[in-house]
């Protein structure tokens, strides 16, 4: 044997003997069987499923009406929606697909899964669970595909109508139900499982996390958040970022050609150029999408004071705040647009955003 070997073989024993020494456990706990294990697996992932399902019913309740609302400021990104969600057993993630067949009947066929308040599908009468059988008399796609399918086919009939008829099987009986589509902004609303207080927008998306869901102590304060991120999308606060970016990058290969390497530095700095300027006209924005929608404003300051003094370490480099103006120059410039938004209405003026 080597010493090479010797030397690790020592290495190991000394290892082993040193665990067979560590300290056990005092008590004989109570066994465990693999069938109540597997049971109580099978309890969380229903409390998860059912839980994922409610925090996105809220947040939708909260969010289409301000998606109808901002129809007048994001303009092109505006699409005709029925306002439901539909799912089947392939558009879950793997681990909950067993409880959700157990719990809501999920299989390959598509089913209402979110019905958004207030929608035409919400006004017709629709239901968690629905099958969906039929779009203007076309078979509705089921298997693995199909919510894809569903997008792209609702879409088809949607360009030439906003007038569509749903055929639907509730309880093994069907039904056919008439709906008309309405405009709202065409970006999709998502939640994440961070504890992190955090909200972002980048141009199409608007992502929540469940930190931020938790903070939100209200539907009002929820909307004012939501809102913020739907005036980023609206704005082209996004792509105005990776235009100042680009235009960085350029100064960056210029310097690389004269053989200076800035590590990028020069796009970074470009990108974050009116960062807090989009930040401040996303507030400004967002509470005239408030208003639009008839959500009260007027505690919109002391949201943004609270986040600030419960959560201090989100204005750090990189936190949730960092980007925003300060603390006390937002609340006096959410205070003056509240008050700009009261005078309107007051005076019967158009409710739209002064532009430059």
């Amino acid at each position: 044997m080597s010493m090479k070997k010797i030397e690790r073989f020592a290495v190991l024993t000394i290892i082993s003997l040193t665990i067979m020494g560590c300290s056990t456990p005092a008590t004989r706990t109570t066994g465990t069987s693999e069938q109540d294990v597997d049971a109580e697996t099978l309890k969380q992932l229903e409390i998860r499923l059912a839980t994922d399902l409610r925090e996105h019913d809220r947040v939708m309740a909260v969010a289409y009406p301000l998606l109808k609302s901002a129809v007048p400021i994001c303009d092109d990104d505006a699409i005709p929606s029925i306002g439901l969600t539909p799912s089947n057993l392939y558009t879950l993630s793997k681990d909950v697909r067993q409880v959700a067949v157990r719990l809501y009947d999920i299989d390959d066929q598509l089913q209402v899964m979110i019905v958004h308040p207030g929608s035409p599908a919400d006004k017709a009468g629709l239901m968690r669970g629905d099958k969906l059988l039929s779009l203007n008399e076309q078979p509705v796609i089921t298997g693995e595909d199909a919510a894809k399918k569903w997008y792209e086919q609702l879409k088809k009939v949607l360009e030439v109508s906003n007038s569509l008829t749903l055929t639907i099987s509730r309880n093994g009986e069907q039904s056919q139900l008439t709906l008309n589509a309405e405009k709202v902004c065409g970006y999709s609303v998502a939640e994440t499982y961070s504890d992190t207080v955090n909200a972002f927008a980048d141009g199409k998306n608007i992502v929540l996390s469940a930190g931020m869901l938790r903070f939100a102590q209200n539907d009002n304060e929820l909307a004012l958040v939501i809102s913020h991120e739907i005036a980023h999308n609206a704005m082209d606060h996004m792509e105005a970022k990776r235009s100042n970016y680009t235009s960085g990058t350029l100064l960056d290969i210029a310097a690389a050609l004269a053989g200076v390497n800035t590590g990028g530095a020069f796009g970074r700095i470009a990108a974050g150029v009116y960062s807090k300027g989009f930040e401040s006209e996303a507030d400004y924005v967002g509470l005239y999408i408030m208003a639009l929608a008839d959500v009260p404003i007027e505690d919109a300051p002391k949201f943004w004071r609270r986040m600030a003094a419960t959560h201090p370490e989100s204005a750090g480099k990189g936190g949730f705040l960092a980007s925003h103006p300060a603390t006390s120059e937002r609340f006096v410039a959410l205070e003056n647009t509240i008050e700009e938004i009261h005078q309107k209405q007051a005076s019967g003026v158009l409710l739209t955003p002064n532009m430059k």
